[in-house]
């Protein structure tokens, strides 16, 4: 955990790194509804930004990625 950069924060500190970096981001999540509760939204979100290029979310047991 202590090699990871960026692991904490919130929403608007999430909107900012992703307006400032060019670099790829693999975002983490512990359960869907930390991205939203509406999946179209989170469909709008991840095209808006296209350096998201994997959504993982910690279903307790296993990591499902998307």
């Amino acid at each position: 955990m202590d090699q990871l950069r960026f692991v904490s924060g919130d929403w608007q500190d999430l909107l900012m790194f992703l307006k400032t970096t060019n670099k790829n981001v693999r975002l983490v999540v512990l359960d869907y509804r930390g991205l939203s509760t509406v999946p179209r939204d989170v469909f709008w979100f991840v095209k808006k930004h296209k350096q998201i290029l994997e959504i993982c979310v910690d279903e307790g047991h296993h990591i499902a990625k998307s």
